[in-house]
């Protein structure tokens, strides 16, 4: 949904897989991106078009999913840290849809998620326990550190998010 809070009324909805958007993010280029638990389905809205596009369910497994975790590189890939029961990071090409998970089978975590930041060098990075990957252009590469990189302060978060900066400088 969109809500115009000068007209005082909502200018877009439309029907999605069903349950509850875990966390968020906005790409460079405005798109809306949305998480949902449980079957770490992923949608995405563009208010300047109105253009809105349900991605579906994009990683399948016999367990609720948290997609805690989302963010997008400067290229405009999608990447999504799943978890609790195992970890996982997932890789979206929003152009064509396709979904591509990053941490092999052996090495995904029971009890446990896989977070991912944006970085200032337009890279996003994840971790699966200590192992770090970066991930850029819809690839993923393991890491042995860290990233010197600053993380990139954006609007996003998991379903608790409550954003009280203005663009005017008031805060709520």
């Amino acid at each position: 949904m969109e809500f115009d809070p000068v007209k005082r009324e909502f200018t877009f909805s439309a029907k999605t897989a069903p349950r509850v958007a875990m966390s968020m993010t906005e790409a460079d280029d405005g798109t809306i991106y949305a998480a949902t638990y449980p079957n770490s389905a992923v949608c995405s809205y563009k208010p300047d078009t109105g253009e809105f596009r349900d991605y579906g369910p994009l990683y399948d497994q016999n367990w609720a999913q948290y997609p805690r975790d989302v963010a997008t590189d400067d290229q405009g890939w999608v990447y999504f840290g799943i978890g609790n029961t195992k970890s996982q990071i997932i890789i979206l090409d929003p152009d064509s849809g396709e979904a591509t998970p990053v941490v092999p089978e052996e090495e995904r975590r029971e009890g446990a998620r896989c977070p991912v930041w944006r970085y200032k060098d337009g890279k996003v990075y994840g971790k699966n326990g200590d192992q770090w990957y970066e991930l850029y252009e819809g690839t993923a590469t393991k890491i042995a550190d860290e990233p010197e990189a600053e993380r990139k302060p954006y609007i996003a978060g998991s379903q608790s998010l409550f954003y009280r900066n203005f663009p005017t400088g008031q805060r709520l």
